[in-house]
């Protein structure tokens, strides 16, 4: 691997979110280990989020933001993500969108255990999940093996999630809501040999706003029923995969 080669590759999509950037940047440059590079791209902003992030990174060569050409079929971070991807050179990409955050040992400590189990190909860790004054703790269940449970549900909250860049190949995220299900879901059925690593420590914040896509709960249902088809699924499967 090149020394110039960053270890960590971060892929943010964002859209209309000036009021964030300040803080997501801040907070990446606060983290302990530095050598990443982090991939920003303007998925179609009509604020002036692009020009604030050009000028806070322009002194910090890790920091890359580019303008989404292409034409989207749904709104979502799909295809700002995979533009992201095409770009990343790091030799593992993490995911995080504008208004969530890691704390600044987040990823110290995924460094340090990649390095000491170089076999683990995905690593996720908790997280909280920050709505109004409500903050929860989300962890996964653990008891049931984490290839089993992508068939029914994600138990990887993709904001904590570090992926080997040779596991993803040419995978895309779909243009489909709750695309980061189908995308861990594809990748795990394409890799049976896949080692999958959960850290039982919150070392992220995931906000959720009024307006945001994932508090849209009734949508959401309909969404996950689309993810079930869009797997394979007959649509007598995708019913009964509701149930648990």
């Amino acid at each position: 691997m090149s020394n110039n080669r960053p270890f960590f590759s971060i892929v943010t999509s964002f859209f209309n979110s000036e009021k964030y950037v300040y803080k997501y940047i801040s907070k990446l440059k606060d983290q302990t280990f530095s050598n990443w590079e982090c991939i920003l791209i303007d998925d179609y902003s009509e604020d002036n989020g692009y020009e604030k992030v050009s000028k806070l990174i322009k002194n910090d060569k890790r920091f890359k933001v580019c303008k989404n050409i292409l034409k989207k079929e749904i709104k979502g971070p799909y295809q700002g993500r995979n533009y992201g991807l095409d770009l990343a050179i790091g030799k593992y990409i993490c995911f995080l969108d504008i208004d969530d955050y890691w704390k600044k040992n987040m990823l110290e400590i995924k460094k340090n255990f990649l390095k000491k189990n170089e076999e683990i190909d995905i690593i996720f860790t908790n997280y909280f999940r920050c709505q109004k004054n409500v903050i929860e703790i989300i962890k996964p269940i653990t008891i049931i093996p984490f290839k089993y449970q992508i068939k029914i549900h994600n138990p990887i909250g993709t904001l904590t999630s570090t992926v080997r860049r040779a596991v993803i190949k040419n995978k895309k995220f779909k243009s489909i809501n709750h695309e980061d299900y189908v995308f861990w879901a594809e990748i795990i059925r394409d890799n049976p040999s896949l080692k999958i690593k959960h850290l039982n420590q919150e070392l992220a914040y995931y906000s959720i706003s009024s307006e945001s896509l994932s508090s849209k709960k009734i949508l959401a249902l309909k969404w996950h029923y689309n993810c079930y088809l869009e797997l394979g699924y007959n649509k007598f499967l995708a019913l009964i995969c509701f149930i648990p």
